[in-house]
Formats: C-alpha cells, sequence, structure tokens
C-alpha cells in the first residue's frame, strides 16, 4: 500500500484525534529506545513510562502506519486456533496459558481504552456466522466446551434464526456470538496510545527510520 493510499483510507479519514509526532533533528540520549509505533512498540512504551524510565520511540513513517492502523479492529478471544486443537497440539497446561494471555490482553485494551480516554469505537460483542450446516453444530459444541472448561460464559450459540436476526441475512446455519469480544477503530486506538504516551513524557518521532 502506497502512502497515498494509506491518507486517504477510511481510518485516516476518520481518525478522531490526529497524532503528528516530531522529526528528529537533534542528538538525544535515553534510557530507552523504542522502535516502532505500532501497537506493541506503544504499550511498551507507556508502561515504562509509567514506571518512570525514559523513553523514546522512532517510527519510520507515522504511528500506526503498519498493521495496526490497518487491520479490521477486532478484539478476539482466544489464538488463530481454537482451544481443543490447542490442546492437542501443544497440552493442556500451555493451551490454557494461551487462554490466560488472550483474557489477559482484551483486558488491558480495556484498560487502556479506560484510563486514557481513547476514542476508538470500542464496541462489545463479535459474531462469528456459519455457512455450512457442519460447522453450526461444531460452534454448539465449542461454546459448550468453553462453558464447561473454561468458564467463559460470554460466547453463545445463535441458532439459524437467531443469527439472521443478528446479521440480516437468511444465509447462515448458526454460529456463535462472542460479548467478550469486541471491535475498534484501530487507526484511533494506535494514535490513542501515543497521545497517553505522550503524556507520560515518552518522545516519539516520526518519519525516522532506524539504520
Amino acid at each position: 500500500m502506497s502512502s497515498s493510499e494509506h491518507v486517504e483510507s477510511y481510518y485516516a479519514a476518520s481518525l478522531s484525534r490526529p497524532f503528528t509526532g516530531a522529526r528528529l533533528s537533534e542528538d538525544l540520549r535515553t534510557e530507552v529506545i523504542v522502535i516502532g509505533g505500532g501497537y506493541s512498540g506503544l504499550s511498551a512504551a507507556l508502561h515504562l513510562a509509567q514506571q518512570g524510565h525514559q523513553v523514546i520511540v522512532l517510527e519510520a513513517h507515522r504511528v500506526g502506519w503498519g498493521a495496526s492502523g490497518r487491520n479490521g479492529g477486532q478484539v478476539c478471544t482466544g489464538q488463530r486456533k481454537e482451544q481443543d486443537e490447542l490442546e492437542q497440539m501443544l497440552g493442556m497446561d500451555h493451551a490454557r496459558a494461551l487462554w490466560v494471555l488472550s483474557e489477559e490482553a482484551k483486558s488491558t485494551v480495556r484498560e487502556l481504552i479506560e484510563d486514557n480516554d481513547i476514542d476508538c469505537g470500542y464496541k462489545s460483542g463479535i459474531a462469528h456466522p456459519d455457512h455450512k450446516p457442519g460447522y453450526a453444530e461444531h460452534s454448539r459444541r465449542y461454546v459448550d466446551k468453553l462453558h464447561s472448561e473454561y468458564g467463559y460464559e460470554q460466547m453463545s450459540y445463535l441458532d439459524r434464526d437467531e443469527m439472521a436476526r443478528v446479521t440480516g441475512s437468511p444465509s447462515y446455519f448458526g454460529g456463535t456470538l462472542d460479548r467478550g469480544a469486541a471491535h475498534l477503530h484501530p487507526l484511533n486506538y494506535a494514535q490513542g496510545l501515543a497521545h497517553a504516551a505522550l503524556k507520560l513524557g515518552v518522545r516519539i518521532f516520526v518519519n525516522c527510520p532506524v539504520i
């Protein structure tokens, strides 16, 4: 994606509070340098600053330039693979550790938004429609598994009629609704993290590739 396409994207055009950043034009010394102004770098800088460290962030383009500002905005439950598959691949202990990590990550996102008043349109609830009958039965079993084995009650199974009411389409055979997951404006979230870090004294330099 070229620079002009990024500037003209929906996310860039609908920024609630743009973060421009500064250009690095002098020699500086600091305690910690973070390379990259995406979610990981900005969150690391913010948490380090909260602990009293001096931090500089160096971003090659602009804050949220890469995937952090262009993703679908889903704050999802679990990993890319479902828990039963992770259990088979890695064993119960490792699979459960990954589940806990995911739940902590969702909580961290919510806390960062609330504590720093980030205007990113956070909205709870993600539906996962099933376009084949067999998928719907799998969804029902998976919801039961999360309820009984992981104590996760925020995901519910939807039958065909219920999913039609949620999606407005009769094409699906059922699916799940996860009220513990959410959606947000990814670029507003990234730039909101930058504003929050700036308040804590983090210096953020853009158009500053590390070579």
